[in-house]
């Protein structure tokens, strides 16, 4: 989709009573990374409307799976998949960091080493722990204020490279750990 057609998607989302000016309208986020956090802003809202009435976010429920695929992209925006020109590497990598960081981190990365088959089905398991443990936010907070890893893993121009973006992807996530 272009640009204006993903923008004109992303309003129909919209009900009426919904503003249409997103809450970072005011920050310096380009036009190009606008579309990933008005999707991901849509499938939160989607998200939490749906997990008041379940007891677990799995795959099962569809706004789980938007949700997921919507969060993908934030994490592989301009993200070094190319690790010293020969080892090709996912985001999976940088959420392996997280089990550095505390016994609960820990067990959702081995929890999800142990159901995944692939980097990205690792991503996605790790995603789903950390949903249901309410601590997405928190623990990708963590792991993106640690100038060291972003560097190792995103390019200078990345959404999550810059402050105001992790900022807001901070505020998007915020309202999962109530759940």
């Amino acid at each position: 989709l272009s640009k204006p057609q993903m923008r004109a998607r992303i309003q129909g989302l919209r009900s009426p009573a919904e503003p249409t000016t997103p809450p970072w309208r005011g920050a310096t986020v380009s036009a190009e990374d606008e579309p990933l956090l008005l999707t991901l802003q849509s499938a939160v809202k989607a998200l939490l409307q749906t997990a008041q009435h379940l007891s677990m976010l799995t795959e099962n429920a569809s706004e789980v799976e938007v949700f997921c695929n919507t969060l993908e992209p934030v994490l592989l925006h301009k993200f070094k998949s190319r690790q010293f020109g020969i080892f090709t590497v996912h985001p999976w990598a940088l959420v392996e960091h997280s089990e550095h960081r505390g016994d609960a981190e820990a067990e959702a990365v081995r929890l999800a080493r142990s159901v995944g088959s692939s980097d990205a089905a690792r991503l996605r398991a790790w995603i789903y722990v950390q949903l249901n443990q309410r601590s997405l936010r928190q623990t990708l907070s963590e792991l993106l204020d640690d100038q060291a890893i972003r560097g190792m893993f995103f390019t200078e121009p990345a959404l999550l490279n810059r402050l105001e973006c992790r900022q807001l992807l901070s505020d998007l996530l915020r309202p999962l750990a109530g759940l």
